[in-house]
C-alpha cells in the first residue's frame, strides 16, 4: 500500500449536467424527452485517469434504472417524461479513496415554469453545475498521477454531439471569484495541516525523552 501524501491536498474540477431535447412530433406520452445525465471535465477532458467508473441511479420508472458506465463518457442517456433527481456515485482509479456520492436534478423544461414546444424544439434545456473533487493527503502513487494528468480528451461520441450545448464555465465572470476563493481555503487548510503535523511531531517528540 502506498504511502499518504502528507499534507498535500489536490483539487480536479468536473462538471456534473443533462441536457435534455423535446422529441416533437415523435413524443407520445411516457416517452416526451431524450436526455442524457453526465459526468464531464471542465474542458472536455479525459477523466479515466483518476475516475474509475461512475454508477447512475436514476428513477425506478426508468428503462435501466441503474446504468454503470466504466469507461468515458461518463454519461447515461434515456427517453422519458418526468424530471426527477438523479444519484451519481463516482469510484476512483485508487482503491484507498472513497467513492463519492451526488445528485444531480433533471430538468426538461427551463426554470421558471413549462416554455412552448416550438422553442423547446429549437433548443434543449441544459442544467450543468460546477464541483471539485478534494484529495486530501492521497496515496503517493495517486498524488503522482493527479499532478501528472494526462492532457487527452474525451473518446468521440456522444459526447461530441452534445458539446456545442455545454456551459463554458471557464468564461463565467464569478468563476474566477470562486477560484481564488477556494485557492485561499485550499492553502489555509495545507497550512494548518502542516502546523498540526509539526505539533504532532512534537508531541512524539517529547514522549521519547
Amino acid at each position: 500500500m502506498s504511502k499518504r501524501k502528507k499534507g498535500a491536498i489536490i483539487c480536479r474540477p468536473i462538471v456534473i449536467g443533462s441536457i435534455a431535447f423535446f422529441l416533437g412530433r415523435m413524443a407520445v406520452d411516457e416517452h416526451s424527452h431524450k436526455w442524457t445525465i453526465y459526468l464531464r471535465g471542465l474542458d472536455g477532458e479525459d477523466l479515466s485517469y483518476f475516475i474509475s467508473k461512475v454508477v447512475f441511479t436514476l428513477h425506478p420508472s426508468c428503462s435501466q434504472p441503474v446504468v454503470t458506465v466504466e469507461k468515458p463518457p461518463f454519461q447515461v442517456t434515456q427517453t422519458g417524461w418526468g424530471e426527477f433527481q438523479a444519484m451519481i456515485k463516482i469510484f476512483f482509479t485508487d482503491p484507498n479513496e472513497k467513492p463519492v456520492e451526488t445528485f444531480h436534478m433533471l430538468r426538461l423544461y427551463p426554470v421558471g415554469g413549462q416554455t412552448s414546444n416550438a422553442a423547446l424544439l429549437k433548443k434543449p434545456v441544459v442544467h450543468e453545475h460546477y464541483d471539485e473533487f478534494v484529495f486530501r493527503e492521497p496515496s503517493e502513487d495517486f498524488y503522482k498521477l493527479l499532478t501528472n494528468a494526462p492532457k487527452t480528451k474525451s473518446e468521440p461520441g456522444k459526447e461530441d454531439e452534445l458539446k456545442p450545448y455545454y456551459t463554458t464555465f471557464s468564461e463565467v465572470d464569478s468563476m474566477g471569484k470562486i477560484m481564488t476563493a477556494q485557492n485561499f481555503i485550499t492553502s489555509e487548510i495545507e497550512r494548518t495541516l502542516k502546523e498540526l503535523n509539526e505539533v504532532e511531531a512534537n508531541i512524539e517528540s517529547a514522549k521519547k525523552r
